[in-house]
């Protein structure tokens, strides 16, 4: 997608904190309250269908090895995760790929398993290279996978339904995202900052200024659009 934007932010990883965003805009613009209202029931179904495809399918989940593969996108981490180790990621990292596929298969949510350079988890904070992860599938320079065919194309395809076609917006701003988040709700400080600014901007008066985001695909397109309210991801 071409984009012609004034303004470029560019928003750095950070490491993870609990925090609500407050929708400053929701109550200067009715209109965009109601298009998020109408993109967050899209978002459901979709999701609900990617989960479905992935229950349905569990038994024919063939583990397809794609070296030098990667998948950007963390899993929520549980309720009952350590974050204050890697933010929750060990409770999704095993030793083993056996034990490691097995866990995937099991988490609707997952897509695939990835061997990186590992974690330091649990009692001696032996490396832990194998990690459940989901998104769609990138290039890795130094990371391999194994993925589930059916549910990789779920996810594939309900991305590919939440990005709008290629054109060319008019001027506003432009946020550069990049890295994925283990906390629950994307709640990082990468994430965080990019949403209290995006609701500053939202809250400025008319003219409505359009906003897009390129992202690398470790958060979903479908939740940037329907819980941040920008108009365009690429």
């Amino acid at each position: 997608m071409s984009c012609r934007c004034t303004n470029i932010v560019a928003v750095a990883v950070a490491s993870c904190v609990f925090l609500i965003i407050a929708d400053t805009a929701a109550s200067q613009y009715p209109a965009d309250a109601a298009n998020r209202t109408r993109h967050t029931i899209r978002r459901r179904l979709l999701q609900r269908r990617a989960a479905g495809v992935a229950s349905s399918q569990r038994d024919e989940c063939v583990r397809e090895k794609r070296p030098s593969t990667d998948l950007l996108r963390l899993l929520p981490s549980p309720a009952n995760a350590d974050f204050h180790r890697h933010d929750g990621r060990c409770a999704y990292r095993y030793k083993q790929l056996n034990a490691a596929w097995a866990g995937c298969i099991a988490e609707p949510l997952c897509v695939g398993v990835v061997r990186d350079n590992g974690l330091a988890c649990g009692g001696r904070q032996a490396s832990h290279p194998f990690e459940l992860r989901g998104g769609g599938a990138s290039r890795g320079a130094s990371t391999n996978a194994w993925v589930c065919g059916p549910r990789l194309r779920a996810v594939e395809q309900a991305e590919a339904e939440a990005r709008p076609p290629p054109q060319v917006p008019p001027e506003g701003f432009l946020y550069v995202l990049h890295g994925g988040c283990a906390v629950r709700d994307y709640g990082c400080n990468h994430v965080l900052e990019m949403a209290t600014s995006v609701a500053s901007i939202r809250a400025l008066p008319p003219p409505r200024r359009p906003i897009a985001v390129l992202s690398d695909g470790g958060i979903p397109a479908v939740w940037l659009r329907s819980r941040l309210g920008v108009d365009y991801v690429a």
